[in-house]
């Protein structure tokens, strides 16, 4: 895309590793468009925050050329800013709240309109089990996908990575690879 850069991806491999080795969740921020989008690294306790936009002109989406990338759960072409907070002790955290003043069509006042708590310690989760497709046969070509909830105390669930294998083998016979 227009005005993206390798270095970016080069930062965030950088502070993934810095994750997996210290064992920290972490953050970076970033402003290249005029708009607000989080998201996060698949693998990694690490958040990606663009926090524009509280002044100029707001990259309204579609105007421009856009990539919709799998990292980013939300998106917002408004006027803002984001509040990080963190919290020290046994069971650290930080989290990031965006309040919004909204656009030139429609004003807001600092409405809070997203809202993530990431915790540096992990906790059990009710891992979704598939009910849709199990050991049966498909067209791979034409699938919907079904499983159960995702529960996790105290979490709301971000994204989830989809794979179907025809065996057992996820790396030689994989069909698909889906991080939604």
């Amino acid at each position: 895309m227009p005005g993206e850069s390798s270095f970016t991806g080069e930062v965030i491999g950088k502070l993934e590793a810095f994750t997996a080795s210290c064992g920290k969740a972490s953050i970076h921020f970033f402003g290249h468009t005029h708009g607000y989008s989080r998201g996060q690294s698949r693998d990694h306790k690490h958040l990606w925050v663009n926090v524009a936009t509280a002044g100029g002109n707001i990259d309204y989406w579609g105007e421009f050329a856009n990539a919709d990338y799998p990292e980013f759960n939300v998106s917002q072409d408004e006027y803002g800013f984001v509040l990080v907070s963190s919290e020290a002790g046994d069971d650290p955290s930080f989290t990031l709240k965006r309040f919004t003043m909204g656009d030139e069509f429609l004003p807001k006042n600092n409405e809070l309109v997203d809202e993530i708590k990431v915790k540096n310690n992990t906790y059990p989760t009710s891992t979704p089990e598939p009910i849709f497709p199990v050991n049966d046969t498909i067209n791979e070509n034409c699938l919907t996908l079904k499983a159960s909830a995702f529960i996790d105390p105290g979490l709301v669930h971000q994204a989830s990575h989809w794979q179907i294998s025809k065996g057992c083998n996820f790396v030689d016979s994989l069909v698909t690879d889906e991080w939604l």
